[in-house]
């Protein structure tokens, strides 16, 4: 699965940039107030996603796992939003990120279980 572990940098890497436009850009406009836990949230989930990659260079099923948990988690926590209020940023976002991760992660399970 050469290609699921770029797949995950890159899933990282814009939930880091999504918690960090979620506590930066209200200082930016001026609009509202800057949301800390949205930067310290989404450093934190990218933490365990690049955690998962790593611990899946040992234990695939635990360190994929674990990323697929992530997912799941952020998908729960933004799907209300997105759903009932349209909310495309960063809701829809990050519903659609995390949804094409866990495809992905599911996939790559798939195709690993079929070629052992």
């Amino acid at each position: 699965m050469p290609w699921l572990n770029p797949l995950l940098f890159v899933y990282a890497f814009l939930t880091a940039s999504i918690g960090t436009a979620g506590y930066l850009g209200p200082m930016i406009t001026g609009t509202g107030k800057a949301s800390l836990i949205s930067m310290v949230a989404g450093f934190l989930s990218a933490g365990l996603i690049l955690a998962g990659v790593q611990i899946s260079k040992k234990n695939t099923l635990a360190g994929y796992g674990l990323c697929g948990l992530v997912c799941i988690g952020l998908i729960a926590r933004f799907a209300g939003p997105f759903f009932t209020e349209g909310a495309l940023y960063p809701a829809g976002i990050m519903v659609i990120i995390s949804a094409v991760s866990l495809i992905g992660l599911a996939v790559g399970h798939s195709l690993n279980t079929y070629r052992s």
